[in-house]
């Protein structure tokens, strides 16, 4: 045991002694069969990219989640209503060209949601002041509100002594 002891120590002393001298390059050039990658990019080394959405062309495309329309202009007057129908849409806003008074009254501009015959109020905006007359707020107020149409018809009306001009914008989605 001690002549099988010996062998095996003098095996690896040689094999010690050759890696560290004949064979030092090719168990080198075995050790590292990779290339240098760099992992933190700066503006000198920039990761190529391309885009992958793009047409026959190379331009990128555009896809619209959405699109905006005109739904409809009105006259909305004291003493009238008109109805809307929005079925369409998922949004409403609504924009004014201008608004008027009359009677020194209070006057309020009111959407009404209407399913199955059931009217539901989705919006007040005070119209006209009483004595002050216009309410200067108005067309701030009208801009800041959206509706998710909650029916399938819309109901506008403006108070005793208010009237209106409107474009009713739908977004569908």
């Amino acid at each position: 045991m001690g002549r099988k002891f010996a062998v095996a120590v003098g095996l690896l002393v040689v094999a010690a002694i050759l890696g560290a001298s004949v064979l030092r390059e090719p168990i080198a050039a075995a050790a590292s069969p990779f290339t240098n990658v760099i992992v933190g990019n700066d503006a000198s080394n920039p990761v190529p990219v391309r885009e992958q959405n793009t047409d026959a062309n190379g331009n990128i495309r555009v896809h619209e989640s959405s699109a905006t329309a005109l739904v409809a202009t009105a006259q909305v007057s004291s003493g009238h209503s008109v109805d809307i129908d929005v079925s369409q849409y998922r949004e409403i806003r609504f924009a004014s060209s201008g608004f008027g008074c009359s009677g020194g009254t209070t006057a309020f501009f009111t959407v009404d949601a209407i399913e199955e015959g059931v009217h539901y109020r989705v919006m007040a905006l005070q119209l006209c002041g009483g004595a002050s007359g216009a309410n200067d707020d108005f067309f701030e107020d009208l801009a800041a509100n959206v509706i998710e149409v909650p029916g399938r018809t819309l109901r506008l009306q403006a108070g005793t002594g208010g009237s209106v001009n409107l474009a009713i914008f739908g977004r569908t989605n």
